[in-house]
């Protein structure tokens, strides 16, 4: 854990310009970077090498990008003969995980918002949240 969290550090500083990792590393750490490089879509799976999930491309791809400093990310797959554009059209493009709000407004919340923000902010707050877009997008379709 040391090692890690020292090139961690350095990476979050500047120092240290690229990182190689296994799927293993990758999911265990916490490095935004601009760009991210697959070199291959298998893993071994404790019996045989099979395709990455849809899941696993997005957890590895979705480190690029930094948090409030780039406007996108870039995901690199190194190209292999036998790679079919079509299956990595489908990892980059499947939906995996269906987004829910947990965000449960309570009278007792909306009271503390109108007491910190005023009416009109505090209003405002509530009709931004991802539980709102959630339930507007229901209601139109």
């Amino acid at each position: 854990p040391t090692f890690k969290e020292v090139v961690e550090e350095l990476f979050v500083r500047g120092l240290v310009k690229a990182v190689f990792a296994t799927e293993t590393l990758a999911l265990g750490i916490n490095m935004p970077a601009r760009s991210v490089v697959l070199e291959k879509l298998v893993k071994w799976n404790g019996e045989q090498h099979a395709d990455i999930t849809p899941g696993e491309y997005t957890q590895l791809t979705g480190r690029a990008g930094r948090r409030g400093i780039d406007v996108e990310g870039h995901a690199v797959v190194l190209w292999q003969r036998a790679m079919s554009p079509e299956h990595l059209a489908g990892l980059a493009g499947t939906r995996t995980y269906p987004l829910r709000s947990s965000f449960r407004p309570s009278y007792n919340m909306a009271v503390n918002l109108v007491q910190q923000f005023g009416r009109h902010r505090s209003r405002e707050l509530l009709e931004t949240s991802f539980a709102q877009f959630h339930a507007d997008r229901s209601v139109v379709g």
